[in-house]
Order: C-alpha cells, then structure tokens, then sequence
C-alpha cells in the first residue's frame, strides 16, 4: 500500500487529472474504432459502470469516441 509521498509519485503523477492521463495513456485515440470513425470527440468510458460495482481507476476507464462510447451507452 503506498504511503506517504508514493501516493504522488504514481502513474498519474504530472498530469492535471485523470481524464488527461487516460487520454494520454490511450493515445488519445479511441479504444473502440482505433479512430476509424474520424470522430474528434473522445469521451472516457467506464468498462464496467460505477452502479455495477466499477470504480474510476484507470484500470475500469479507456478513451472512445462520442460515435462509439453512444453505441455502448445505448447498448446498455
């Protein structure tokens, strides 16, 4: 468990929150089309929703586009 300063010094360290770093990890560019879609949109998604018992770590989180991440929403 970290403690102390390691809790700053984690994978997010240096980015202003946690969208940008999972729009940073995945290249913004969505998980979904790869960018196929040409949608300039991109929306952070949970993999398993927050009701459902998922969290907002990055882990539970990836990058789609606003064409794709509707297609999942509705889906659901």
């Amino acid at each position: 468990m970290p403690e102390g300063i390691d809790y700053q010094n984690g994978e997010q360290a240096g980015f202003w929150n946690l969208r940008e770093y999972i729009l940073y990890r995945d290249n913004h560019t969505c998980c979904g089309c790869k960018g196929k879609s040409k949608d300039n949109i991109l929306e952070i998604h949970h993999i398993v929703q927050r009701k459902d018992g998922g969290t907002d770590k990055p882990s539970n989180l990836v990058t789609l586009c606003k064409t794709c991440h509707d297609g999942y929403t509705r889906e659901l």
